[in-house]
């Protein structure tokens, strides 16, 4: 039925990332990187964290964080509600 399809999806695990920054990299350049290279993060803001939900049609931005500590561990605080067309595909 609709609803247990629902229920199913709903209690189904997906990654969840929580990323700085996003950049491109040739093939080559990425074979290339050593230990103790550093790549700049031009764009990021230490303050706000997209976060990713990995789905069987890849990467789907969910809503944004900040990193933080909760209860003595790194943790990532929402600072924005989840994205609703993320709640519609799952409903």
């Amino acid at each position: 039925s609709p609803k247990s399809l629902s229920d199913s999806v709903r209690a189904s695990a997906i990654s969840l990332d929580a990323v700085l920054d996003r950049m491109t990299l040739t093939i080559g350049a990425c074979s290339r990187l050593e230990v103790g290279d550093v790549l700049p993060l031009a764009n990021a803001d230490a303050g706000r964290l997209s976060l990713c939900a990995e789905t069987v049609h890849g990467s789907v931005a969910i809503g944004t964080g900040e990193l933080g500590v909760w209860e003595r561990q790194r943790a990532v605080k929402f600072s924005t509600p989840v994205c609703e067309s993320f709640v519609q595909a799952i409903r």
